[in-house]
This record gives C-alpha cells, sequence and structure tokens, in this order.
C-alpha cells in the first residue's frame, strides 16, 4: 500500500502545481488587461459634454 500512496502525493503535488500556475497565468492576464483598460480610458474623450459624466 505505501505505492499507492506515494503515487497519490505526486498526483496531488502535480494537480496543486497546475492550480498555481493558472492561477498565476490568470493573474499576468489580468494585469495586462486592466493596464490596457486604464491606458484606453485615460485617452478617452467624448464626442460631446455630458452633465454628471465621469470623464
Amino acid at each position: 500500500m505505501p505505492e499507492a500512496s506515494k503515487v497519490d502525493q505526486q498526483y496531488k503535488k502535480r494537480v496543486l502545481l497546475l492550480i498555481a500556475a493558472i492561477f498565476i497565468a490568470y493573474l499576468g492576464f489580468k494585469a495586462w488587461h486592466i493596464s490596457v483598460s486604464l491606458e484606453v480610458w485615460k485617452n478617452q474623450e467624448l464626442e460631446t459634454p455630458v452633465q454628471g459624466a465621469a470623464k
């Protein structure tokens, strides 16, 4: 039975590493997405003035 336990531990480690890698990739994508959004928002101009608009 110790062999099955060793396999389970290796599987658990691989799954956790996969989850961590996916999470890090997600954070990287979100950081890029937010930086692009903020850059576009900063350079956005309204065609006509709107009373009470944030920008």
